[in-house]
C-alpha cells in the first residue's frame, strides 16, 4: 500500500466527518479522545510518584481513563447523525 493511498483515505475520512458531524460533536469527540488518553498516564504518574492520597487519586484516574478508552464513542455519534437525518427527512 502506497503512502499516497493512505493519505487520501485519511483525508476522505476527515471530509466525511466534517460533512456529517456538527462542530459541537467534533469538539466533543476530540475532547473525549484527548481526555481519555491523558487520564491513564496521569494516573500512572501519580501512582509512581505520589504517596498517601495521591495513590487513591492515581488509581481512580487510571480506572476512569481505562474505562473511557474502552467505551467507543462512534456509535453514539452515529446515532446522533441518524436522528438528525431522520428529523430532517420528516420536515421535508
Amino acid at each position: 500500500m502506497r503512502l499516497g493511498n493512505i493519505r487520501s483515505g485519511l483525508s476522505r475520512g476527515r471530509e466525511e466527518c466534517r460533512r456529517v458531524l456538527t462542530r459541537g460533536e467534533r469538539v466533543f469527540a476530540w475532547s473525549y479522545t484527548v481526555l481519555a488518553s491523558l487520564l491513564a498516564p496521569v494516573g500512572v504518574v501519580l501512582l509512581i510518584m505520589g504517596s498517601g492520597a495521591a495513590h487513591g487519586v492515581g488509581i481512580a484516574l487510571l480506572v476512569v481513563g481505562l474505562l473511557a478508552m474502552a467505551v467507543p464513542i462512534s456509535p453514539f455519534l452515529r446515532a446522533r447523525v441518524r436522528r438528525r437525518e431522520t428529523r430532517a427527512d420528516r420536515r421535508q
